[in-house]
């Protein structure tokens, strides 16, 4: 039976239930940093963790891929000796691009009309995906960012008419 079930217990930080779990899931953008600096005690946090030796897993939904987030953790002060693992929603999708052998990514086809921040199409280099101009050329879309403020949903939305079309 767990005892409390049902009180909110306020903690002073992750020191206090540390103890009760051999490992932590922690998201990336907003938790650890702002995108500029470290939030304050996260490096000492991390330390702790590491010195109980607890599995830390930085989570992101960063279309980037994994080698990308640990370069931009590292420009703020987080080591790969900090953590054990880096997951991302881009370097899963990379991972599932290049195998396409279970899942949502069997038989998706090789042509990808991608849109993403800046051109970046790192969520595809080094696999056997071509890139089109044209949606209707396009097994599938994948989105893996935008150049927002600068374009908006109409800017996108002729590109993703013809995907819905498509099916």
């Amino acid at each position: 039976m767990i005892e409390n079930q049902g009180k909110t217990r306020f903690l002073k930080g992750l020191s206090d239930i540390s103890d009760s779990y051999g490992g932590f899931i922690i998201d990336q953008w907003g938790v650890l940093h702002d995108g500029e600096k470290t939030y304050d005690g996260v490096v000492d946090c991390l330390k702790e963790l590491k010195s109980r030796n607890k599995q830390v897993i930085i989570l992101s939904n960063s279309g980037k891929r994994a080698q990308e987030n640990k370069e931009r953790l590292k420009k703020v002060g987080i080591g790969p000796s900090l953590y054990n693992e880096i997951v991302t929603s881009g370097e899963m999708t990379w991972r599932g691009l290049s195998a396409q052998d279970e899942g949502f990514f069997a038989g998706l086809g090789r042509k990808c009309y991608l849109i993403s921040r800046g051109g970046d199409t790192s969520v595809v280099d080094g696999i056997d995906i071509e890139l089109v101009d044209d949606p209707a050329e396009a097994n599938f879309l994948l989105i893996s960012g935008s150049d927002a403020p600068q374009k908006t949903l109409a800017d996108y939305e002729p590109a993703l008419k013809v995907a819905v079309r498509k099916g």
